[in-house]
């Protein structure tokens, strides 16, 4: 009976095993602000990001009649970076995000106003397609940065609740598992056998996310995944190959880490019996 009873606890650790490599990586890479924004910056997001939106502003800019010299000049690398960061702490902390785009429109009415002055032409369109015009600038930046604002809002508003649960269930697996390696030992603990089922479960949850990896790998074309933009793809990608990366690291240590308690519980079985 203490024999099944062991077999049971030790599959029941192997699967705490695996959820808490699970919640470690995850805690500590998509859900670590601080985190993102490393890779954010490995991925040189930011100017990635500022080549997207000219982009997107040339694109309305030639629909406009005028030329591209207007887009000079509207927006600064580090007004770009601040309000990302910005979007960044409102999915994490829950805060309300608003962008503000006063500045990149007063500048482009100025930089109109020069054109418009320099070439002494007069610009094809009336107060209202300019208007339309300034809009759909002020759009494009706010939709480049967040996709929408009220998305993030909501997004946050859930993520950082999210974040909090995390936490607490991340502290009651730490709990429950150190429990049951404790029962495990404790109904053995007139024996050694009790390494023989902790080896078990290290092993068996090793092999499990190494072998988890692999079909990952071979399902999944993550090489070429491809998202909203290439500045958003590059984070992904990086931080796919992260987790892929951590995911090897901690199964090889767990498999590792069974095997040598499988041993040790093979020599020291060996002498108790002799």
């Amino acid at each position: 009976m203490k024999k099944i009873i062991s077999y049971i606890l030790s599959f029941i650790l192997a699967i705490l095993i695996i959820i808490t490599c699970i919640f470690t990586m995850v805690k500590s890479t998509i859900m670590n602000k601080q985190y993102v924004i490393s890779k954010l910056e490995e991925a040189k997001y930011y100017e990635r990001m500022d080549a997207e939106v000219i982009d997107q502003f040339k694109n309305y800019t030639i629909q406009s009649g005028l030329t591209d010299d207007v887009l000079e000049d509207l927006f600064t690398i580090e007004k770009l970076t601040n309000d990302i960061n910005n979007v960044i702490d409102s999915i994490y902390e829950g805060k309300k995000i608003e962008i503000d785009t006063s500045e990149i429109i007063e500048n482009l009415k100025k930089n109109i106003e020069a054109e418009v002055e320099k070439e002494g032409k007069v610009v094809d369109f009336e107060e209202e397609a300019m208007q339309e015009y300034l809009k759909a600038i002020e759009n494009a930046y706010e939709s480049q940065i967040s996709y929408s604002t009220n998305v993030v809002n909501e997004i946050g508003s859930t993520f950082s609740k999210i974040l909090n649960l995390a936490d607490k269930a991340q502290i009651a697996i730490y709990i429950a598992t150190t429990i049951v390696f404790l029962i495990i030992v404790i109904i053995n603990i007139k024996q050694i056998i009790g390494l023989k089922y902790i080896s078990i479960a290290t092993m068996a949850s090793g092999l499990f996310i190494l072998v988890s990896k692999l079909i990952i790998e071979s399902k999944t074309d993550l090489k070429n995944i491809m998202l909203i933009n290439q500045a958003t793809t590059k984070v992904i990608q990086l931080v796919l190959d992260d987790l892929l990366f951590k995911v090897i690291i901690a199964g090889g240590i767990l498999l590792v880490f069974g095997v040598i308690l499988s041993l040790v519980y093979n020599v020291i079985n060996k002498k108790y019996l002799t």
